[in-house]
C-alpha cells in the first residue's frame, strides 16, 4: 500500500476501515522518512502475514501496535528488519506470540524497549 513511499513523513490510520485486512506484507517497507504512524485503531486480527511490514522504515523510532493479534501462525519474518531507529515499541493489550515476536526483536542490533501486556523487556545494543 505505502511499499518504497519514502516521501511520506506521518501516516494516520484512525480513519480506515482494517477489519478485513488479511496480509499486511511490506505495506510500509522502504518508507525511509517515515517518523510517524498512527496505528492506534488498526484493526489487525485477521491479519496473518505481517511480513517485512515495517523494513527499511529507517526513521520510525517508535510504534504503538497494541491492537495487533500476532499468532503463532501469523507470518512475521523480518517485520522490523533494517529499523535502526526503532527504540521503543508497545505491545499492551495486543494478543502476542510472546516467542514469535521475540526471535524477530532480537534480530535488531540497536538497544530497544518494547512492553508486552504491561511487561518491559529492554535488548542491549548487540
Amino acid at each position: 500500500m505505502f511499499y518504497n513511499c519514502a516521501h511520506i513523513k506521518a501516516i494516520d490510520f484512525s480513519n480506515f476501515g482494517t477489519s478485513e485486512v488479511t496480509t499486511t506484507a511490506q505495506m510500509f517497507e522502504g518508507c525511509s522518512n517515515l517518523e510517524s504512524l498512527n496505528l492506534e485503531k488498526f484493526d489487525a486480527s485477521k491479519v496473518t502475514d505481517m511480513w517485512s511490514m515495517f523494513s527499511a522504515c529507517t526513521s520510525l523510532t517508535s510504534l504503538n501496535l497494541f491492537n495487533f493479534h500476532i499468532s503463532a501462525e501469523t507470518d512475521i519474518e523480518d517485520i522490523f528488519a533494517t529499523c535502526n531507529s526503532l527504540l521503543y515499541i508497545n505491545f499492551s493489550n495486543a494478543i502476542i506470540e510472546k516467542d514469535n515476536i521475540m526471535t524477530e526483536l532480537e534480530k535488531l542490533s540497536q538497544g530497544l524497549n518494547i512492553i508486552i501486556n504491561d511487561e518491559l523487556f529492554t535488548f542491549l545494543k548487540h
